[in-house]
């Protein structure tokens, strides 16, 4: 078997290496089986010139001829030992080989299979997770969007309560307190502010009549008209 230089890193480089040895064993159990069959040929073939021989030298009755027959022997028992060898090869050293061989290539597909279709499997599972984390992100965005939303609603409703209840304590509040809430702080430089204010009263089922007074300012330099209803 081949031996890497070093420890294959993943499997692309396992599978390429038991492959590569894979491959060794076909040729090398080629080469055994090649072997096999030269020596069935070549016994094959001295058991075809032993069998001429003793078909020459049947009849001869000289020792010298005779002789021939003892060559014709010789052949048929180099015939025999390599048709033996031949067998050996085959039986014990081919066949366990190749079953070795077809098992290991039975194994190297199954195993490029299973990690095929892993890696489909998690292929599959990264792209459901980048299309989830586009969809998180796009609804992360709306949610943001909704949130800004809210708290403009919030500050509208907020903004507008604080308007009614200022309406309600304008509308609750009598002239005097209405006025002192309202008149401006004492400033070093003296502003004139002119206000026309309605209030609107009921005095048992009638309206008062339309008054108007003058208020001073605090500092006494300026001051405002105030009209009632």
């Amino acid at each position: 078997m081949l031996a890497y230089e070093q420890s294959p890193a993943n499997f692309d480089q396992l599978r390429h290496l038991v492959q590569r040895n894979n491959d060794v064993l076909r040729e090398v159990i080629a080469a055994f089986e090649e072997k096999a069959a030269l020596d069935f040929h070549y016994s094959k073939m001295l058991k075809k010139i032993s069998a001429n021989l003793h078909k020459a030298t049947h009849q001869v009755e000289s020792d010298i001829d005779k002789g021939w027959t003892s060559v014709a022997e010789q052949f048929d028992v180099q015939a025999t030992i390599h048709s033996n060898l031949g067998s050996a090869l085959t039986d014990d050293v081919v066949q366990p080989l190749r079953s070795i061989q077809i098992s290991e290539a039975k194994t190297i597909r199954a195993a490029a299979l299973f990690v095929e279709r892993e890696l489909r499997k998690l292929k599959d599972r990264k792209d459901g997770t980048t299309r989830t984390k586009r969809l998180l992100y796009e609804c992360s965005k709306q949610l943001e969007k909704l949130e800004q939303a809210n708290d403009q609603h919030q500050n509208g409703e907020r903004m507008f309560e604080r308007h009614t209840n200022n309406l309600d304590i304008a509308v609750q509040a009598t002239a005097n307190d209405y006025i002192t809430a309202i008149q401006p702080s004492t400033a070093a430089v003296n502003h004139v502010i002119l206000t026309d204010l309605y209030l609107k009263f009921t005095v048992g089922s009638s309206y008062a009549a339309k008054h108007a007074a003058r208020v001073q300012h605090s500092s006494g330099a300026a001051g405002f008209w105030l009209a009632e209803l």
